[in-house]
Order: C-alpha cells, then structure tokens, then sequence
C-alpha cells in the first residue's frame, strides 16, 4: 500500500493497493490522508484484491 500525495495546497491523495501474485494494482482517490480515510479504503481495498485473487 502506497499513499501519493497531491501537490502542496492541494488535498488530492491516491492510495495504490497491489496485489503481488495476481499483478493487480488498484488506485483510489481519497478525500484527505486522514485515518478514518485510509483505514476504511484500506478494508475496501483488501477485500476487492482477496476477491481478485481467488478469481486467478
């Protein structure tokens, strides 16, 4: 899991989530790099990847 930080004044962040086995990456656009924001994409995130995973 990564976090890309947009550029200064701005509150634009991706989260990129990658999946090693299957090379899958998902990239989601978050609100803020708060931690209620990442936690709840982060459980989002897994669950999607888990799900790719078993369809591979």
């Amino acid at each position: 899991m990564d976090i890309v930080v947009g550029k200064q004044g701005t509150k634009t962040v991706l989260m990129v989530l990658s999946e090693r086995v299957a090379r899958k990456e998902l990239i989601f656009k978050i609100p803020s790099k708060s931690q209620a924001a990442v936690k709840t994409l982060t459980l989002n995130g897994l669950r999607t990847l888990s799900e790719i995973k078993k369809e591979n």
